[in-house]
């Protein structure tokens, strides 16, 4: 048994089947929500004396900000994101371990060259 299967037993659980889908919604959500009222960003932004205060949210929604809010970028930058995002989950599932184990073992020799 590699170290990439036992990685695959113990941590397996922790893989979100179309993470980024979930990624790309949230991203949308936060755009429209920044377009419509401007003073939504600040509560999002990482802000540690904010976090230290007990806003620990910040931790994670700040991930879902645009990097721009111009419609054609943020399209652009949600298209790119999932073109990536699909194809990577697509090479390596995240529930190879319960349904596809042979597809991703002949996969995996492919990639590493075992």
């Amino acid at each position: 048994m590699t170290w990439l299967d036992k990685l695959e037993r113990r941590f397996g659980f922790l893989g979100i089947p179309g993470l980024i889908r979930i990624v790309i919604g949230f991203t949308a959500l936060v755009y429209v929500l920044v377009y419509l009222n401007r003073g939504f960003e600040s509560l999002l932004t990482l802000d540690p004396a904010l976090i230290l205060r007990g806003q620990v949210w910040r931790l994670v929604t700040y991930i879902f900000i645009p990097q721009t809010f111009s419609p054609l970028w943020v399209l652009l930058a949600l298209w790119f994101l999932w073109f990536v995002g699909e194809g990577l989950e697509r090479a390596c599932p995240t529930d190879a371990l319960f349904r596809r184990r042979d597809d991703w073992h002949d996969r995996r020799g492919i990639l590493f060259r075992q």
